[in-house]
């Protein structure tokens, strides 16, 4: 029945499973001195609808909110450099999301089955679109990928039905199995 926490200054972690299955939890306060989300940090913290990340935060790990179908809202900060596996798994109301220019890695089925997602520019620094990356996100109708990019995994858009605009720039010398099925 948990609806809000707020978080000491201090922390520099939200460890793995801290705040997992909160299902009623609305509002989380995390203080700047958080660096890293860890493993399932919130995972299915369903009721939650957004969160604004501390500038300090350079990584989100694997799961960190996955199942948080009613998270609509993330705000990134500009020092984040790593997106974990299925960070943002099933997120199906998240309908936007800025990826600061500081990210170097989104793993693999960061973002899959976010269905509400309208469109994604990739940044810079990230050389490789993780296997199933977007897959699923049947809302996503346009995607930016920089020149750098040398590989799209398997079935990095995989049934994003709705993808009506993407350029593959020439770096890209690999491109994965099944990456646009079902677009």
């Amino acid at each position: 029945s948990l609806t809000e926490i707020i978080l000491p200054e201090g922390i520099t972690e939200i460890a793995a499973g801290t705040l997992a299955h909160c299902k009623n939890l609305l509002h989380i306060v995390v203080p700047e001195s958080v660096t890293k989300l860890g493993f399932a940090a919130m995972n299915q913290c369903e009721s939650l609808k957004s969160i604004v990340l501390p500038e300090n935060i350079t990584e989100i790990g694997e799961k960190a909110f996955l199942n948080c179908y009613d998270l609509t809202s993330v705000t990134l900060p500009k020092s984040l450099t790593t997106i974990g596996e299925d960070a943002f798994n099933t997120c199906r109301s998240l309908s936007g999301i800025r990826i600061p220019d500081s990210v170097t890695s989104i793993g693999p089925d960061a973002f899959v089955n976010c269905k509400s997602l309208r469109n994604i520019t990739i940044p810079e620094g990230v050389n490789e679109i993780s296997d199933s990356v977007f897959g699923y996100c049947t809302g996503l109708t346009s995607v930016t990928i920089p020149d750098g990019v040398t590989r799209i995994g398997d079935e990095a858009f995989y049934c994003c039905s709705s993808l009506a605009d993407i350029t593959i720039p020439a770096t890209v010398t690999d491109i994965g199995v099944k990456v646009f099925l079902g677009c």
